[in-house]
């Protein structure tokens, strides 16, 4: 299999109610999101060779990101603010839209070491 992979940037802030740890409190993340695609799909208007266009995937996935950055998370969701809710929120953005049937998975990362994933 051969897939594409584009990488988007976020912060913000969010704590984690009814939790334990630090993290109960107000803190911030600088993620990274990671969409790949897979060869099992073909965006009509890409290239010969291509799976999908670079373009096209910033042309879908960059709103939603845009809509995540610089926010409170905890103001913006019903959900715990939690990497694995958030990770689960974007995917399902995701397949509102045109490139949705060649999405094969989706990371983000809280740290440079911590990170959830979904799979297709």
């Amino acid at each position: 299999m051969i897939s594409v992979t584009k990488k988007f940037h976020f912060s913000y802030a969010h704590h984690l109610p009814n939790y334990s740890g630090d993290c109960k409190n107000l803190h911030g993340h600088n993620s990274d999101v990671e969409v790949e695609f897979s060869n099992n799909f073909h965006m009509p208007r890409a290239y010969d060779g291509m799976i999908i266009d670079f373009k096209d995937i910033k042309e879908y996935v960059k709103p939603i990101i845009d809509y995540l950055d610089h926010s409170y998370l905890n103001d913006l969701f019903s959900f715990n603010p939690t990497a694995e809710n958030i990770v689960q929120w974007i995917v399902e953005k995701i397949q509102e839209t045109p490139i949705s049937s060649g999405l094969t998975r989706v990371r983000v990362s809280e740290t440079n070491d911590s990170y959830a994933e979904w799979r297709k």
